[in-house]
């Protein structure tokens, strides 16, 4: 009841260590039996479609939801990077499908898609592309995550900096006579009154 259900937004892959930490993080005690042994694959040899699109995207989600300031710039980049270079290496087993996937699981994330992976149409071109071997479109895959990385910076960077503005313009208001005060907060209402009745955006 304190903590919830697991997050939907994973749907598969890392909803479980998700729901370790949010338990952690609410005090109670996460254990583990550490002279337990356990035989498991790596995910690289069992490249379905689920271990490839949603332990990618959802490790991204995980980090981002869990770490802070610089912690969660090195990891996310570090994820990100590592998600290249394991795109690389399908390629080089000729696993164009599932270098194609990681990419997207990567973009997907980066535009904040969540839940269960739907776009059958988007699945069909991926496929099509992989059997072409269309390097360009894996090309223009990594162009599009760079350039949409450059665009969350820029909203955070601009969120901060207009956040740091904001406050400013608070202390300064904060600090003015009364009457000046209400002959701003007149201006600005009249501004916006004359706006909305113009219809100007």
């Amino acid at each position: 009841m304190s903590v919830g259900i697991w997050d939907d937004y994973f749907f598969l892959y890392c909803d479980d260590v998700d729901w370790n930490i949010r338990f952690r993080k609410k005090g109670y005690l996460v254990a583990a039996v550490p002279k337990s042994k356990i035989w498991h694959m790596p995910w690289e040899f069992k490249s379905g479609f689920n271990t490839v699109y949603y332990a990618t995207r959802n490790k991204l989600y995980l980090l981002n939801k869990h770490l802070q300031g610089f912690e969660k710039i090195f990891g996310l980049f570090y994820a990100q990077a590592a998600a290249l270079y394991f795109s690389l290496r399908f390629i080089f087993k000729k696993q164009f499908f599932a270098s194609l996937l990681m990419l997207q699981s990567v973009i997907d994330y980066l535009q904040r898609k969540s839940g269960k992976f739907a776009d059958n149409e988007l699945l069909a071109r991926l496929e099509t592309s992989a059997l072409h071997k269309s390097y360009h479109i894996w090309l223009f895959m990594v162009l599009k995550i760079t350039l949409l990385n450059v665009e969350v910076m820029a909203k955070v960077g601009y969120g901060r900096v207009a956040g740091t503005f904001i406050e400013s313009a608070r202390i300064v208001f904060s600090y003015m006579p009364w009457r000046h005060r209400l002959k701003i907060i007149k201006t600005i209402n009249d501004f916006y009154l004359w706006r909305s009745q113009n219809h100007v955006r």
